[in-house]
């Protein structure tokens, strides 16, 4: 069976219009987290909008789609929004509008994401990221000399990233010991797995899609 296209949108930075639009239109869902819903124009509007609402108010703004409104504070309206796909039995997302000026909550996303145990992928402007869960192998079609990453979240065993210039074979990663930064891809597609642990894979390639 084929995974549906769910597209998150945050409240982070806006994604230019030439960036995000593309990845609306092919969405089989769009769901906003509080501010996010923001950041959807250009004819685009989310089906759901999920959060504590201290960012935007869905009804003053118009908003047509399903209303989902949590007040806990002990949860972002990131986790909210992740609870809700699990909740669904869904098992994959991309994320979109997660860069911005504050750091504490881009870390945050990402470690939200881990936590999460879905197959998450974040819209970047520049590329995307991919939230690598232990024993999940991702394989992505790019084009020889893309800028690549794998960083760890948590200490890693058994990682892999194959077909790029430095290859990492069975390596132990740490957040704060060995990554591969600023590697490159080479012919063929990349291929990136940990044994345990998450790791973080940053691929520089705007043309990559769903």
């Amino acid at each position: 069976m084929t995974s549906r296209r769910i597209l998150g949108v945050l409240a982070g930075r806006s994604l230019t219009p030439e960036r995000i639009n593309p990845w609306c239109e092919a969405a089989d869902q769009i769901i906003a987290a509080d501010g996010g819903l923001r950041h959807l124009v250009n004819g685009h509007s989310a089906h759901i909008v999920v959060g504590d609402m201290d960012s935007a108010d869905p009804v003053q703004m118009g908003f047509q789609g399903e209303i989902l409104h949590d007040p806990d504070q002990s949860t972002t309206d990131t986790e909210k929004l992740l609870n809700y796909i699990k909740s669904k039995g869904e098992a994959q997302i991309t994320l979109a509008c997660v860069e911005g000026d504050l750091w504490d909550h881009q870390l945050d996303t990402l470690q939200t994401a881990a936590r999460s145990g879905l197959n998450v992928r974040l819209l970047l402007e520049s590329g995307i990221a991919i939230i690598l869960q232990p024993g999940r192998r991702e394989t992505i079609q790019t084009t020889p000399g893309t800028r690549v990453s794998l960083l760890p979240i948590s200490d890693c065993t058994g990682a892999n990233l194959t077909n790029v210039r430095w290859p990492v074979s069975n390596a132990n990663l740490s957040p704060t010991g060995h990554r591969s930064i600023s590697n490159e891809a080479a012919s063929g597609p990349i291929e990136a797995s940990t044994t345990t642990g998450t790791a973080v894979l940053f691929v520089f390639d705007r043309s990559i899609g769903w």
